[in-house]
């Protein structure tokens, strides 16, 4: 079963992510902060990882890097409110595969799960 990380501070939005994915048979693991998806990734690396950029304390951009540094291969899709193409560029340097402007549809992040996930 392919394993998928979700990282994002609000926890509707979470808990809609955890319930979305393990419908589609993903394992799924969820965090509230960049510092809880680092004590998961200690535990198992995950395929891919859906990451919300703006979160208080460490963002998501500090823990694309982190994890790209951790692990190369690791696919990540970013969401983020923030779609400039400065913001975006600067994500794709990081190493993110796929971006998702907020509001997202859900279709459209399964559709990038499985994207990312061929």
């Amino acid at each position: 079963m392919t394993y998928i990380l979700a990282v994002d501070d609000d926890p509707e939005v979470l808990d809609t992510l955890g319930r979305v994915l393990e419908r589609e048979s993903f394992d799924v693991s969820l965090a509230r902060s960049a510092a809880e998806a680092l004590t998961l990734l200690d535990k198992r690396a995950p395929s891919a990882m859906i990451l919300d950029i703006m979160m208080p304390g460490m963002d998501g951009v500090k823990l694309s890097e982190k994890l790209k540094q951790l692990d190369p291969a690791v696919k990540i899709i970013a969401v983020t409110g923030q779609a400039t193409e400065t913001h975006q560029s600067a994500l794709r340097k990081l190493g993110v595969n796929v971006i998702l402007r907020k509001p997202y549809q859900i279709c459209r992040l399964l559709e990038a799960v499985q994207s990312v996930l061929l």
